[in-house]
Order: C-alpha cells, then structure tokens, then sequence
C-alpha cells in the first residue's frame, strides 16, 4: 500500500451513495414501521447500525419527506456540493477540509465496513483505506466522539496539519489514508461496469469523476477521459482513470512514491498506445 493522497476520497463518494441507496432499501423494506425520519433512525441505531460505535449522522447527510411511503430518502445540498467540489480538480484547496467534515458524518466504521465488503480493502492484498482524516484547516466544524475519535496534529514545513485519527481502527494504531494500484483499479473497474451500488449511482458519480484531477494530462485526449482522481502529496503520486477512446476502453491506476517525471503525459501516452495496438 501507498499513501493515497486525494485518491483516496473515492471512498468516501462512494460510501455516500452506498449510505443513500441503504436508507432507501431500509424504508422501502419496512414500511409498515419506517413512517418518519425518527422511526428511519432507531431502525439504524437499534437493528441496522446496532454493531458500530459511531454511527452515520443522518441530518448533516440527507432530507427526509415522511409524508409519503416509503418515506423519501435524498441527499441535501451540502452533501451534494461537497461531493462535487470534493472531487473536482479545480477545487483542490478546499476539499481536504470538506473531505474530512464528511468522513466524519458518514463515519470510518461505515466507510470500513463498505470497502471491507467491496473488496476494495483485503486482509491479504490490503487495499484502500482510511486511517484519519485529511487535514483541517477549520478542525471546530467537525465533531468529535471520544469513543472512536482523537484530534492530532503534525508539523509539516512550515504548516501544523491537525487531522482527525480512528482510534477503533481494526488495522491496529496505522496513520494515513492508504490504496494500492489494484484497489483504485477496481474502483474506477466497478464503475465502468456499472457495478458500483447500482446503475444509476455509478452513472452519477462517473459524472462528478468526469472533472477529477490527473497528473498524467495531455497523454490521452481529453473527450476519452471518461472519469479520473489524482493524489498528489509530498512524495506520493498517483492517478487513476477510465479511459474510452471509442475502440478501447480501460482503467489505468499507479500508486507511486517520490516520482516526479509523470507530467506531460509521455507515460500515459505510451501506455495508451500500447492498448491501442494490441487488441
């Protein structure tokens, strides 16, 4: 495993679109007793969620309209804009600080528990995985449990990165936000097949992908690039995409450590040429 840098907020787009499409299967599951936001909430809390310490926290996700049934599950506008700029590569300043407040409201045990069961993270091959939180530039908007949390900080040149640590993290006492090329590979895989929550979720989130970051631009068309995230932080170096150039489509993913010659393209290009030329 490698540090994900920003790659890493793949997990936590998809765990907000997994959390969304999970409400909507419990309310339309249990209509007869679901009849209100409140009665959606203890279902979590007393059967759903029963086994997890710090459980989602609903309200800073999602509205609620019990005044049909199944009640209406959709998420509010500050969840939707912080995906969106989350992921946006013009939005890089910004979106450590809104990566983290939503780590926090969906939780590192639900985030955990979806990469364990996607097979994203693996005992044996490891995989994506979140550790803490990005840094925080404004670390009052984001709140702590003492049961599953702890805020740290760390010097970083001339900067104090204070972050937020998962002190119940099964993987034992690891700092950092980590993937391996394989786990982002199968991320951006998934989402090709359309295999990600569902159909509709994955085309969503292709489309917010659509914007994201890569260090490698200029190796391919820009039209062909149908998705991409790029982490880039102190020595790590990654990218990931989905390619479609009309005759080829593939998902290309490296996860690098103190490479610094990937701008421009040259690597990209040559390795899209390849595919190109071996059907």
């Amino acid at each position: 495993m490698g540090q994900a840098a920003s790659i890493g907020k793949i997990a936590i787009l998809y765990a907000a679109f997994q959390l969304l499409y999970d409400l909507r299967a419990m309310a339309g599951l249990n209509v007869k007793t679901i009849r209100t936001k409140d009665d959606l909430v203890k279902y979590t809390t007393e059967v759903a969620w029963k086994a997890l310490t710090c459980r989602p926290h609903l309200s800073c996700l999602f509205t609620f309209d019990d005044t049909v049934s199944p009640i209406k599950v959709e998420m509010n506008e500050k969840l939707n804009d912080y995906l969106n700029r989350m992921v946006d590569g013009s939005c890089s300043g910004v979106s450590p600080q809104l990566a983290s407040e939503l780590i926090m409201c969906i939780g590192f045990e639900y985030i955990a528990s979806l990469l364990w069961q996607s097979g994203l993270y693996h005992p044996k091959r490891r995989g994506l995985w979140l550790n803490n939180t990005y840094c925080l530039d404004q670390p009052e908007k984001v709140d702590l449990d003492p049961r599953c949390h702890q805020l740290l900080s760390y010097p970083t040149g001339s900067y104090v990165c204070k972050y937020v640590k998962w002190t119940n993290n099964p993987l034992g006492n690891l700092v950092g936000i980590y993937i391996t090329a394989l786990s982002a590979a199968t991320f951006f895989t998934l989402l090709a097949q359309e295999r990600l929550v569902n159909v509709r979720s994955s085309r969503e989130m292709e489309a917010m992908l659509k914007k994201g970051c890569w260090v490698s631009a200029g190796g391919v068309p820009e039209t062909a690039r149908r998705a991409a995230k790029c982490g880039h932080a102190d020595d790590a170096l990654n990218d990931a995409m989905l390619i479609d150039s009309g005759t080829r489509r593939y998902v290309l993913a490296f996860v690098t450590k103190g490479a610094t010659d990937f701008y421009g393209g040259s690597f990209l290009r040559e390795i899209d040429q390849l595919v190109q030329n071996n059907p």
